[in-house]
């Protein structure tokens, strides 16, 4: 695995552990602490770098040997994988949203940081060739 693939493994739980508590901090009529936001962002940052390991590095691995990664299919394989992470953490309908839309933005973060190191789409070549 490629460095800027692995930094791209870091940026996208660190993606959801910055746009949760974001997001939490406009459902409350209260506005919460810097400090209770870095708490949740940390243990959030935690929660999803094992969801990443335990879903998002395999489902990489897979989508890497069958098609080429592009942008839009990170973003999809990411809002599943927070579809994933909805059904074993939600508790409100919100969660069923807001999740999902975290992990397919997770996965457009990854592209982001690891999309230049992947390699290029050649079936439109293997097409010309015959």
């Amino acid at each position: 695995m490629r460095l800027r693939t692995a930094l791209g493994f870091v940026v996208a739980p660190l993606t959801v552990a910055v746009g949760w508590p974001l997001i939490s901090a406009f459902r409350r009529p209260v506005i919460p602490q810097p400090s209770e936001l870095a708490a949740t962002g940390a243990a959030l940052f935690i929660y999803a770098a094992i969801l990443t390991v335990i879903f998002a590095v395999p489902t990489f691995w897979l989508l890497r040997r069958y098609v080429s990664i592009r942008w839009w299919l990170a973003a999809i394989a990411g809002l599943a994988l927070g579809a994933v992470g909805a059904v074993i953490a939600g508790r409100e309908t919100f969660d069923y949203v807001a999740i999902p839309i975290l992990g397919g933005l997770a996965g457009i973060s990854f592209w982001m940081v690891a999309g230049s190191s992947l390699p290029p789409n050649t079936s439109l070549e293997r097409t010309r060739d015959r």
